[in-house]
């Protein structure tokens, strides 16, 4: 398992799967880490990852969960439900 995941092949892997998953789940947090997954493994299989940490699979496993957390701050944002109707508690 840890092999899977030390090549850039496997966050893609992972990517699509949890791509997938969110048709079946929705509620775009698998979307998020979906594409905080993909971010991660193209950039690993590019070489642009700094080596932060001696097991490559925890390296990457750490930028794929801050890919993940700016994708699910982008995605809260761009579908964030805007109301006309203003709060009767805001005075």
């Amino acid at each position: 398992m840890e092999s899977f995941f030390s090549s850039s092949s496997g966050w893609l892997a992972l990517g699509l799967i949890l791509i997938a998953l969110e048709a079946i789940i929705p509620g775009y947090i698998f979307l998020a880490f979906g594409i905080g997954a993909i971010c991660g493994g193209a950039l690993h299989y590019i070489g642009l990852l700094p080596m932060l940490t001696e097991p490559v699979w925890l390296n990457t496993a750490m930028f794929v969960a801050v890919f993940s957390f700016i994708a699910l701050l982008v995605l809260k944002k761009f579908f964030a439900k805007k109301s006309k109707q203003q709060d009767i508690n805001n005075y």
